[in-house]
């Protein structure tokens, strides 16, 4: 404004009008660049602004520290990220708050934290499984279209979902006398897949709802092949706060939005957690 004022109008109408064009989009984080694709083509003009600023600062000792840590810092978390995006656990499509923060500054990846991009609920410290409101082996379930003999974790048979879109069979859960809002559930199960699905929009979904009267009030879902792979079982939770709402049930089922690979559910349990210890809140036991 002091130094450049020709170009201030200019480049701040710009940046406004950009701006509002740019956050009237209902996705923000597509095309791999954590939110900024939409902002490149505007660089070139908001590097006067840029320039000005630093130019300004740098001539006050009391600025110029401060402003050049901040830069350094911004320079060393953006090529990290960059390192991170190719290498690590940085998902740049599909980013959310919970698990920026869990894998912030991390080397390693943990498949299951990726359970976080689904759903963001993560139980505090201490609790530890106490009451079993449902165990599920499939064995004796009444829906025999739905099983698959000879495909199963224990026993002889599992839960199938077909490799085309719509759902399985359900389990239902009457919602018990011991359960009020601000509970903690957990609802795991063993899964298996001939094949990994790669595609997260077109993966299998493990899914819970909150029912009334055979409708959902509420629902979580997690996306069993963030962990599964080839021809293996692994065992995945999805942890579930209880809202104040009026339900009278739990539907839990698993749900094929476009995928051509099937899935396999066996083992399912649902428990109350309750104060006293430390258990895993990455999607396993």
């Amino acid at each position: 404004w002091r130094s450049r004022r020709e170009l201030f109008w200019t480049a701040f109408v710009f940046f406004v009008v950009n701006t509002w064009v740019v956050a009237s989009w209902d996705i923000w984080w597509y095309g791999g660049a954590f939110g900024q694709r939409a902002m490149i083509q505007s660089y070139v003009l908001l590097a006067f602004p840029m320039a000005a600023f630093f130019q300004w600062a740098f001539r006050r000792k009391w600025v110029a520290i401060p402003v050049a840590a901040v830069v350094a810092a911004g320079i060393f978390l953006n090529q990290f990220q960059v390192w991170q995006a190719h290498n690590g656990p940085f998902e740049a499509d599909a980013m959310n708050k919970a698990y920026y923060w869990r894998i912030f500054l991390k080397t390693e990846k943990n498949p299951y934290d990726r359970f976080l991009l689904d759903n963001t609920e993560v139980p505090p410290p201490g609790l530890v499984p106490a009451d079993t409101l449902l165990f599920e082996d499939f064995e004796n379930f009444a829906d025999t279209n739905s099983l698959k003999i000879g495909v199963a974790h224990s026993g002889n048979r599992s839960l199938f979902l077909p490799a085309t879109e719509g759902g399985s069979a359900a389990v239902n859960l009457p919602k018990g006398e011991n359960l009020s809002p601000g509970d903690w559930l957990q609802f795991s199960a063993w899964f298996y897949g001939p094949v990994k699905e790669w595609e997260p929009w077109w993966m299998p979904q493990f899914v819970v709802w909150l029912e009334k009267d055979g409708q959902p009030v509420d629902q979580r879902m997690i996306r069993p092949f963030r962990v599964v792979g080839d021809n293996e079982w692994r065992q995945a939770a999805l942890y579930f706060k209880l809202p104040n709402l009026d339900f009278d049930g739990f539907r839990i089922f698993l749900l094929n939005p476009r995928s051509k690979v099937t899935l396999h559910m066996d083992d399912l349990m649902v428990v109350k957690l309750v104060a006293g210890g430390s258990p895993s809140t990455r999607g396993r036991l």
